[in-house]
């Protein structure tokens, strides 16, 4: 994959956009927030700190790791993802 086709990171608490008055009852309300479910899991479960890892069940099992703010790149086909963004610094679960 070329980095032109990928997203810009963004931090998980700041403006992305408004709602159109036209269509969602007539009010311009700022969306300020955004977070994936397993993302949001390890913060929700306080995984603050490098090591800290949580293990989920539902449609899946899943399992992250805060491994800090620095890319770990796997050897055995695990996926390196952001956790979450605050203040400009990155966690990658």
């Amino acid at each position: 994959m070329f980095p032109k086709n990928l997203t810009t990171v963004k931090a998980s608490s700041e403006i992305y956009g408004s709602t159109s008055p036209r269509s969602f009852l007539g009010l311009e309300i700022p969306v300020a927030g955004i977070v994936g479910d397993q993302q949001g899991a390890l913060f929700g479960q306080t995984c603050f700190g490098k090591g800290l890892s949580k293990n989920t069940y539902g449609t899946g099992c899943f399992l992250l790791m805060n491994i800090g703010r620095k890319p770990v790149l796997s050897r055995k086909n695990l996926l390196t993802t952001i956790a979450w963004g605050i203040d400009r610094k990155l966690n990658m679960p």
